[in-house]
């Protein structure tokens, strides 16, 4: 179900976004009014996206009220606001939204941000199974691997490479790889200067 968790305290407001959702395609099984009511109305709906204003009644606003959603479901948020200041936008940056659209809502700019924002989010899954996937094969091997960022600092240690390093990932992670796996040449006692071309 495309179910869609509208968060608006302005009745009016309310009314217009729920009849462009609708025209969309979207349904709009709930609209609530304040952030305190975002985790209980999360539960009932189970919506695909959540369009937040920032600015509600009561004592939890949008910002707020989306980063305890964040927590507890993984679903884009975007928020509605007549606002945009840098102070609410600092604020908003750190729920990692899934979109911004300013008030008064536009039918046109509002289907665009949440097609983009659900593209995005399931972008977002595939690249986090894929990972899932590719760490626990190898968690399993049983060669060592290490992997570097392309400033060569260590992002990933398997079970092997901490055994063969002593490290614990945690303790290794971003640091450079020579600083943790020390490779010396067979027939010379030197280090091998270069790890990571």
């Amino acid at each position: 179900m495309n179910n869609v968790l509208v968060v608006e305290d302005e009745l009016i407001v309310a009314q217009d976004i729920v009849m462009q959702l609708k025209n969309l395609g979207y349904s709009v099984p709930r609209v609530i009014k304040c952030g305190e009511d975002v985790l209980e109305a999360a539960r009932q709906v189970s919506p695909v996206l959540v369009l937040m204003d920032i600015r509600l009644g009561g004592d939890i606003d949008g910002v707020d009220a989306a980063g305890m959603l964040r927590e507890e479901y993984d679903v884009p948020i975007i928020y509605l606001t007549a606002f945009a200041d840098p102070q609410t936008l600092e604020r908003v940056k750190s729920t990692c939204p899934g979109g911004y659209i300013m008030k008064p809502v536009n039918e046109t700019e509002l289907h665009t941000t949440i097609e983009l924002a659900l593209h995005n989010h399931f972008v977002v899954q595939k690249q986090r199974e894929a990972m899932n996937y590719a760490q626990s094969l190898l968690k399993y091997i049983g060669d060592a691997v290490i992997t570097t960022d392309s400033y060569g600092k260590i992002v990933y240690m398997n079970d092997a490479a901490i055994e063969l390093t002593g490290w614990k990932f945690q303790d290794a992670e971003n640091l450079p790889l020579d600083s943790v796996l020390h490779i010396h040449n067979k027939r010379r006692p030197v280090p091998v200067i270069d790890l990571v071309e």
